[in-house]
């Protein structure tokens, strides 16, 4: 019995954990000698750990590794990549991410996510800190663009005073 992609993947994990790179790539190397090809989870976890450490040139080699195998980064890899970039500095970088993530949602059609916090404010719900992930789990489902879910986090925030959290700007990413 020849272990599946997602068993690898199990043995990948822990690699990442340890801040171990080198050892990740080993286990790809014994994946493929195995006759088992890496999938996006493969990818996905090489991309996060090389952002946690900081590695750039890694997670760029390891797209151009992911996409010339023929597999497509998922809404996972993109959210991934986009705050990987954003944290590391590379706003041109994380840029071009949002351009491909705005291109997914038009293709998706989200209703409009404005709708959502203008309803809340006509219910007078309270808007805090709280309140600002809960609408980003909710208003992701609805969102037309991108453009729409920054516009909305801000609206939240300018009404508040308060700041979105990364989890918020997260939940609205990885709804697109």
């Amino acid at each position: 019995m020849r272990p599946a992609p997602a068993d690898w993947n199990v043995i990948i994990q822990g690699y990442r954990q340890a801040g171990d790179l080198e050892g990740m790539r080993s286990v790809i190397e014994l994946m493929r000698k195995a006759g088992a090809e890496p999938n996006v989870v493969t990818f996905n976890s090489l991309i996060s750990a090389a952002f946690e450490l900081g590695q750039l040139a890694e997670v760029r080699r390891t797209v151009e590794e992911m996409t010339g195998q023929g597999i497509q980064p998922d809404l996972w890899t993109e959210t991934a990549l986009l705050t990987g970039f954003v944290e590391a500095g590379e706003l041109g970088s994380a840029r071009e991410v949002q351009k491909r993530l705005t291109a997914r949602l038009r293709k998706r059609g989200w209703q409009g996510g404005l709708e959502l916090a203008e309803r809340w404010r006509d219910e007078g719900r309270p808007l805090n800190e709280r309140s600002l992930s809960t609408l980003a789990v909710e208003g992701a489902r609805r969102l037309k663009t991108a453009e729409e879910g920054v516009r909305l986090l801000e609206e939240l925030e300018d009404a508040t005073g308060l700041a979105a959290d990364r989890r918020a700007w997260t939940i609205v990413l990885q709804g697109l």
